[in-house]
């Protein structure tokens, strides 16, 4: 029968493989009672030929276990060898039947929720330690809580062969026919049957503790969010709890192994973090993944725009600017008007050539020491040179009579006109806008040569004389 030395030779033998001691429970040592339910052999005829159900009693686990591999132990099979011929499909799900409280008529009756298919196909040939044959099965790992309920293992037996081929599980020592369980086919069909004397005496085991996934990480920007990106394990006793060293500045990874964050400034560098998850048995498994975090991403921070030039014209200086990639910045511009020019610095300046008045639409480019560019297109409009318009003639003014007002008018330059004016009889004057008014004082009579000057934004000015005469009120 079952006993300590066995369950230590089948299991630490096969998962200790990873150096991650694997959690291993087991249920039931005949002749004891209440840790399983054979009842329903008794009724093959009203659970289905080739039907088994067992309920294992949550209390006998301490702890979930994500089970990866089962075994039967006190094993034989008859007439056959080693292996059971014909297809068994093996399910776990949640009950909330007792030991012993099988519903006997209808097998999913006994199924609360959480069904699972955890293996489909023959089962592989007897495994012997110690004396004792033993069948070990691994499947689809089924992720038992035993907070939800207790377990309840469902064995379908299927496709009949023309030899006798049952499996005997809990073999008692006095005969080969008195078991607790016994399920294969036959040349009739599927068959099941045994006692009602306790349960199998069955081992659940986890698989290895195994990070699962990400296989790698994206490359991360700095100044950037980045990810999220999700770990996740298999294996272990489930509960999972992640932890990382080595990352950089601006990045974490959270208890439920979530990374994420944003890298910060000057976090440069290829990394090679360690991402270490722990379960509930306090087993450990860890992966080292490259990870390699980007300068920030090249910008243009600046100028936005363009203020207008002008033919003749000193223009600015105005100075680019830039921020972020991997520094050691160059310049370079094309289709700038004759006269302008962009230094390596990021300096535009010069002045309009002559006749150059007109709108461009000059590209600047920005390439930093890994030779990534980054390029912006400024409106740029360059206008002639200032030029006062109007008026060619001004009326005549009259003593003590207020003058008509008269505009001056000017074009090209850079805008933001201001006017002045010198040489003006007393009583007139210009405004900053370019509004000749007021009303010549008395003895201002005479004829006046008065000299008219705008200047733009840019400090050019334009200068024009123009003749005035004040006369006696009429």
């Amino acid at each position: 029968m079952f006993n300590g030395a066995l369950c230590r030779w089948v299991f630490c033998a096969a998962f200790i493989g990873t150096g991650l001691q694997a959690g291993t429970v087991v249920v039931g040592q005949p002749p004891l009672n209440g840790t399983g339910n054979c009842d329903p052999f008794g009724c093959p005829a009203l659970f289905g030929l080739g039907t088994y159900q067992q309920v294992y009693a949550s209390t006998a686990f301490p702890s979930p276990l994500t089970i990866a591999t089962v075994s039967f132990y006190d094993t034989q099979v008859h007439s056959v060898g080693t292996q059971a011929l014909g297809t068994f499909t093996l399910s776990f799900a949640y009950t909330s039947k007792a030991p012993g409280m099988l519903d006997l008529t209808n097998p999913s009756n006994n199924i609360t929720s959480g069904s699972q298919t955890f293996y489909a196909g023959m089962l592989p040939n007897l495994a012997t330690g110690n004396g004792t044959p033993s069948l070990i099965v691994s499947g689809t790992p089924f992720a038992y809580n035993p907070a939800n309920g207790n377990l309840l293992l469902t064995v379908v037996v299927s496709t009949p062969v023309d030899q006798p081929t049952l499996l005997y599980l809990d073999q008692a020592a006095a005969t080969n026919l008195t078991t607790n369980a016994y399920f294969g086919v036959v040349k009739s069909g599927p068959v099941s049957g045994g006692n009602d004397i306790g349960g199998l005496v069955t081992g659940f085991a986890s698989s290895s503790l195994l990070i699962a996934g990400p296989a790698s990480l994206a490359t991360g920007t700095v100044g950037m969010a980045y990810g999220p990106v999700s770990f996740t394990a298999t294996g272990g006793t489930g509960g999972y709890s992640w932890s990382a060293t080595g990352l950089p500045n601006g990045l974490t990874v959270n208890a439920s192994g979530v990374l994420s964050g944003t890298p910060a400034a000057g976090s440069q560098a290829n990394y090679n973090p360690q991402f270490t998850v722990t379960d509930s048995n306090n087993d450990t498994a860890s992966v080292s993944l490259p990870l390699l975090v980007n300068p920030a991403a090249l910008q243009i921070t600046g100028p936005a725009s363009l203020p207008a030039g002008a033919v003749g014209v000193a223009y600015g200086p105005v100075t680019f600017g830039a921020a972020g990639g991997a520094g050691g910045y160059s310049w370079s511009a094309t289709g700038l008007p004759n006269g302008l020019s962009l230094s390596v610095g990021g300096v535009l300046s010069g002045a309009p050539a002559a006749v150059s008045q007109g709108s461009y639409n000059p590209q600047f480019t920005l390439t930093d020491s890994s030779h990534t560019t980054l390029s912006v297109t400024l409106p740029l409009p360059i206008n002639a040179s200032l030029q006062i318009t109007g008026p060619v003639l001004l009326p005549f003014g009259f003593v003590g009579t207020a003058y008509s007002s008269v505009t001056f008018a000017a074009a090209g330059g850079t805008g933001g006109d201001l006017w002045s004016a010198t040489g003006l009889p007393n009583g007139l004057l210009l405004s900053t806008g370019g509004v000749l008014s007021g009303n010549p004082a008395p003895r201002s009579l005479g004829i006046y040569l008065p000299h008219f000057t705008v200047t733009d934004s840019s400090g050019s000015q334009s200068d024009v004389i123009r003749v005035l005469v004040v006369i006696p009120k009429l």
